[in-house]
């Protein structure tokens, strides 16, 4: 992955590197040190030399250096071997063992000497002190520009990503819950913006959930506060107040039942991220609920009967755990009396299924596919909301559930991935 930190640093280190380029070619030294032993430099300085012994024969030696000096910045001197000017007649002799030992002369003088030697003759070239750092000039302005290209460059390339971030979390903020950034980047940036977009989502997720069960609590809860209404002034009124306030405690368990039936729905259904995975033996969970089942079953004059194989399965436990209760009790609760509800765990391919039937009287076929909807109910039994956590919470966990008629009775499957 890329990293934002790498990237400052290699922007640094490009930005090091050319300017150190530019500052070498902006020194005349660089192309002295360049000219190497055979290199181009000192080929055309051995040329120099040369032609300079050949204009000392014609007595014109003072004019040809002079006339490389204002072609090139630097001095030019031709000594004999005992370092002679052979133009002027002073004595060299110390710029001459400098030059054969490499050292530099001082800056008043010029800054690098080199010596091209042949046949007793030596041509020394000296950059002049008006012909060295001071005709760097272009090149210094090349390379205050250059640094400044490259920041700009940089900057923009920081900026324009957490500039159009902010962009997509102003309008997030304003009330837009469908903003989401497109950042592709694949370092600190990018991570910033797929953390926001899962923020976003997860905030969407919980807000939708939240306006849908208030718009069904205010909806499902008209019914039953009228009866409440009505009862508790029958308590007041009525010769028979037993029966009134068994009426008012029957319809404040049901809303009870209701409340706790939607804020289940809206919990399975709206943070996803408080959502708990790991490896679970369903057969395990199944021979609890059973167990549990059993009790409401005998109370209804009817048995559970489990047939239940070996199966794991990734996912919540107590969401699971729910789902497979809601679909068991509401089989329980219309099985006949002396029926008997069956369950069975198998393993089908890659995935387990969850079969249970129960004996009662079915429902129409239209209804199949709506007793999966929230308040959808057959009769006045129950708050209709048991099958619709279930199908949310196995949805969930990228399941798949359905129902049939049996004949006689339900029959609600379910499949979950094992693996």
């Amino acid at each position: 992955m890329k990293s934002l930190y790498r990237t400052i640093l290699l922007w640094f280190v490009l930005l090091l590197a050319v300017s150190g380029a530019l500052m070498m070619f902006a020194s005349p030294m660089f192309l002295f040190r360049l000219s190497g032993k055979g290199g181009p430099v000192e080929r055309m300085n051995m040329v120099f030399l040369g032609q300079a012994r050949e204009a000392l024969g014609r007595g014109e030696l003072d004019a040809y250096l002079r006339g490389l000096e204002a072609q090139l910045p630097a001095r030019y001197f031709l000594l004999d071997d005992n370092g002679r000017d052979l133009v002027t007649g002073a004595d060299r002799s110390l710029l001459l063992r400098m030059a054969s030992r490499g050292i530099w002369v001082p800056r008043k003088n010029g800054l690098l000497l080199r010596m091209f030697s042949k046949d007793g003759y030596h041509l020394l070239s000296m950059i002049r002190p008006d012909g060295g750092v001071e005709g760097g000039a272009p090149y210094a302005l090349l390379l205050a520009l250059s640094t400044a290209v490259l920041c700009w460059l940089f900057a923009a390339r920081l900026a324009a990503p957490v500039r159009a971030l902010a962009r997509t979390m102003e309008r997030f903020g304003r009330g837009d819950l469908e903003a989401r950034s497109t950042i592709a980047r694949k370092d600190e940036i990018g991570d910033l913006a797929r953390s926001f977009n899962q923020m976003a989502e997860r905030i969407a997720s919980l807000m939708a959930a939240e306006r849908r069960l208030l718009q069904e609590i205010s909806h499902e809860l008209q019914s039953p506060l009228a009866r409440l209404a009505v009862a508790a002034k029958l308590t007041r009124t009525a010769e028979d107040r037993e029966t009134a306030a068994a009426r008012v405690q029957k319809e404040v368990e049901r809303m009870s039942a209701m409340v706790a039936a939607l804020l289940d729905l809206a919990r399975a259904e709206g943070d996803s991220g408080a959502r708990r995975r790991e490896r679970l033996r369903l057969d395990e969970l199944l021979r609890e609920i059973v167990a549990d089942c059993e009790w409401e079953a005998g109370e209804h004059g009817c048995t559970v009967r489990a047939t239940l194989a070996e199966v794991s399965v990734d996912g919540d436990e107590e969401l699971l755990r729910r789902a497979l209760e809601n679909v068991l009790r509401n089989a329980v609760r219309h099985s006949p009396e002396h029926g008997e509800v069956e369950v069975l765990l198998r393993v089908v391919g890659s995935e387990a299924e969850v079969v249970v039937r129960d004996h009662g009287p079915g429902v129409p076929a239209e209804a199949l596919e709506k007793i999966f909807a929230p308040f959808y109910r057959i009769g006045e039994a129950g708050t209709g909301l048991g099958l619709s956590l279930a199908r949310r919470a196995v949805m969930l966990h990228q399941g798949r559930i359905a129902a049939e008629n049996a004949a006689p009775g339900l029959r609600v499957r379910i499949w979950l991935h094992t693996s």
